[in-house]
């Protein structure tokens, strides 16, 4: 139950819905230094376009709110969010120091590593693949 949860929240940290795009940020750096307690590396580059384009823009591959172990948001939840609303943002319930940095390497480092496996695509997977250099 635990690894199919994983899998889901990385696959959902991987395609959000065209529908969104709009309202997203095209690409956007992954830093928050209140959340991210360790910063060796710098910021991870997530682009909304490329990522949402690999599960036919399922925004709840990444998007989620659980209530007893179930995402209870709907799709129409993520599409219809406006840009800067902070409802649907991983550091709003990620916000604890080292939560949001614990949650990001979980959902992509397992989505990353079962798309390598299941052939679909070769997504990055070494740290500095995907981090930018220095800090």
């Amino acid at each position: 139950m635990r690894q199919t949860l994983l899998i889901c929240g990385a696959l959902l940290l991987c395609a959000l819905a065209p529908a969104i795009l709009s309202a997203q940020q095209a690409e956007m750096n992954l830093s928050n230094p209140k959340v991210f307690v360790n910063m060796n590396r710098g910021p991870v580059r997530f682009t909304h376009k490329y990522h949402m384009a690999l599960d036919n823009g399922n925004c709840l591959v990444c998007h989620h709110r659980f209530v007893k172990g179930k995402n209870v948001l709907a799709v129409e939840d993520v599409r219809n969010i406006k840009e800067g609303d902070t409802s649907l943002q991983c550091a709003t319930c990620h916000a604890r120091p080292g939560d949001l940095q614990r949650v990001f390497h979980l959902q992509c480092i397992s989505c990353h590593e079962a798309s390598s496996r299941n052939g679909a695509v070769n997504p990055p997977r070494a740290c500095g693949e995907c981090h930018a250099a220095g800090r």
